[in-house]
This record gives C-alpha cells, structure tokens and sequence, in this order.
C-alpha cells in the first residue's frame, strides 16, 4: 500500500469502503476495492536538520508507505502478524505518556495481541497534518479522535468508558531498519485526554481540552491562557 497523500483523513471503520479510505488526489491511484493504493508527493521533500533545508534525492515515500501498511494492519486488518512482519527482529514500541508498549519481538507481539489491536473504537479517524521523511524515519504530527467507548490501555489504561468525544493532537516518530520499522515512538499531551474524559478537572490549571485540535488545524484559539 502506497503513502497517503499529507493531510487526508485515514478514516477506520467497517467495510472496504471504510477503512483506510481517502479521496485520490491527481497522483494518486486506487484499486476495486475502494483503498488508495499508491501516490507519489507533489513536491520536493525537505528535511529540516540544525536549521537547515536538506532536500532529499532518494524517494523518502517508500518509508511513509511501510508505515502507512503497519497501521493499515493494527486499525483495519487487526491482525497481529501482518503487523509484526513489517517490523524488525528487535523492535521497540513505546506510547510515552503511558509507557505503554514492548522492547523486542515477543513484548511488542504481546503488547499488540493484548492491549492495542481491537482495542480501538469503532469510530477512530487519523487526520495526518504532516509528514516529514528521511532515509531513516517518519515523523508524522496528526489528529486521532474517538468515542471512549472501551479501555484503551495504550491511552487510558485501566480507565473505563466515558461515552466522551476525544480529539487530540499525536506525534509519531518511527524509526526504520532495512525496509522494516525498527520503533515507534509516541506522543500526545495526557492532561488534554484526561480533560476530555473527564477524569481532570481543568479550573486554575494551565491546561487545554479539544481546542488544541482547532488551534492546530485553523490556528484559533490562540492564547486562550494567558492572563
């Protein structure tokens, strides 16, 4: 399965049409069964290291693309060995507010058979607000929302549903070995989550809820904190 083009929405759901659909852009193509199966990006990718624009000669997509099947595999086809075999023989795996995840093989198959793949709502979306490639890793800042629904141990573990709305900004950085994906690692802010759960109360604190998501995507609200 060929990248996505930046800024779709990866949506997850029930039937082929549901899952891991976009619209295909002018460079992108797609297959009967209604998934985006390659595309190509339509400008040069850059990467910024120490302040400085490095624009890549080999194609940093092919990356992006085996990160785009190891997640196919984890929210659409759910099946733990589609998604162990994009990875290495040592991979590692960690959500970092929680610290939930594995270091090598068997951990991380473990972690996926039993605290992540099928643990996710029915309504997940991923929005992808941006990628950047090199030869070695994808860096991709999206928006994942849902209904708390269920436990999810990688986020709120050991949390029962809220029935809530979740909006919340993510960062993954997925470093890659020989065509495979070596670690992920990921970000998110979880006094946000807490507050969208419910589980935080926000009053005197310096924190946000869903807003990071329409300061992200439409640049307002801006500065909602500051006296």
């Amino acid at each position: 399965m060929g990248a996505l083009p930046l800024g779709e929405a990866l949506e997850f759901g029930h039937g082929p049409a549901a899952c891991w659909r976009s619209a295909p852009g002018p460079d992108t193509t797609e297959d009967h069964s209604g998934r985006v199966a390659a595309t190509t990006l339509p400008f040069d990718p850059v990467v910024r290291c120490e302040g400085q624009e490095v624009h890549m000669t080999s194609n940093p997509t092919d990356l992006g693309a085996l990160f785009d099947e190891h997640v196919a595999d984890e929210f659409v086809a759910k099946d733990v060995a589609a998604t162990m075999a994009t990875m290495t023989d040592h991979p590692v795996v960690n959500h970092v507010p929680t610290t939930a995840g594995g270091a090598g093989r068997d951990a991380v198959t473990r972690f996926y058979s039993e605290h992540f793949i099928g643990q996710w709502p029915d309504d997940v979306a991923i929005h992808r607000v941006s990628r950047t490639c090199d030869g070695e890793r994808v860096v991709d800042e999206m928006v994942i929302s849902f209904t708390h629904d269920r436990v999810i141990d990688a986020l709120l573990p050991g949390i029962a549903p809220t029935g809530r709305r979740v909006e919340i900004p993510v960062v993954a950085v997925v470093g890659c070995e020989n065509g495979k994906v070596a670690y992920e690692h990921i970000y998110w802010d979880q006094a946000s989550l807490l507050v969208q759960v419910g589980l935080l109360e926000r009053d005197g604190l310096p924190v946000t809820g869903a807003e990071q998501v329409r300061a992200l995507l439409d640049g307002t609200p801006l500065n909602t904190l500051q006296p």
